[in-house]
């Protein structure tokens, strides 16, 4: 049997990677990151987070050294 999590907001997600709840809302909507859309918001299971990374800022350098 599965441990029950509580789930978190895109407030509370936005918080644990560091990043603005708008940008939480877009990786959703474009399924990067596994949540449940609830009304106008998105509920995320905290392991989804774990499992989630985000890639550095920015573009990648032409000349890696």
């Amino acid at each position: 049997m599965y441990a029950m999590t509580t789930p978190l907001t895109t407030a509370e997600a936005a918080s644990r990677l560091g990043v603005s709840v708008r940008r939480v809302q877009q990786l959703c909507a474009a399924g990067r990151l596994a949540c449940l859309a609830v009304g106008r918001d998105y509920l995320i299971d905290p392991r989804a987070l774990d499992r989630f990374t985000l890639s550095p800022p920015g573009r990648p350098r032409k000349n890696p050294k």
